[in-house]
């Protein structure tokens, strides 16, 4: 997955797309599930100030149409 699509690759295609759990993150996994792509997800913990647990974040990249979302990562934090 260590390519930029610049148009909208075959269906079935898996797609990874860092995940925030903003609302525009939640929109791009929305339409890319709906336009039959694979969804996965991940996020790192960046000490965002605005987010009060990391572990809340995964549930809604699934809720949005997301295949998987790797919170592995959002275990290492990468600043504090």
């Amino acid at each position: 997955m260590s390519r930029i699509h610049r148009k909208l690759p075959p269906k079935s295609t898996a797609i990874g797309i860092a995940f925030s759990g903003g609302l525009d993150t939640r929109c791009a996994v929305a339409w890319m599930s709906r336009q039959a792509l694979d969804v996965y997800a991940y996020t790192a913990d960046l000490a965002q100030p605005d987010e009060t647990s990391v572990t809340d974040i995964p549930p809604l990249a699934t809720q949005h149409g997301a295949k998987e979302h790797d919170s592995s990562i959002a275990a290492m934090p990468c600043a504090r």
